[in-house]
């Protein structure tokens, strides 16, 4: 670019001076932001609430307890309690209820 030109509207132009010319550098673009990865607490803490809601609606649906609705999803995927599953076992569990709920339509 010339002296005399301008840049594109949002996107500053950096001037570099030298002893003998002048060069414009415009500014990068800025890149995506990516999102702060989530940790595994955090993570098991919104697979137990996900599993927890798909637990509510299969007893609302099949008119089973609690209790049992949990233990056929826990000897699903081959854990004792919710609490001690690891992020993989909440993972399968959840996909476990997402198919008991779809074939009970």
């Amino acid at each position: 670019m010339s002296r005399g030109t301008s840049a594109p509207v949002g996107r500053p132009l950096l001037v570099l001076t030298g002893s003998e010319a002048e060069v414009e550098v415009p500014t990068p673009e800025p890149g995506p932001v990516a999102a702060p990865a989530t940790s595994a607490r955090s993570r098991r803490l919104e697979l137990r609430e996900l599993n927890s809601a798909h637990v509510r609606r299969l007893v609302h649906r099949t008119r089973k307890g609690h209790a049992d609705v949990n233990a056929e999803l826990n000897r699903a995927v081959g854990i004792r309690r919710v609490t001690e599953a690891t992020v993989a076992q909440l993972e399968k569990r959840l996909a476990a209820a997402d198919r008991w709920l779809q074939k009970i339509g």
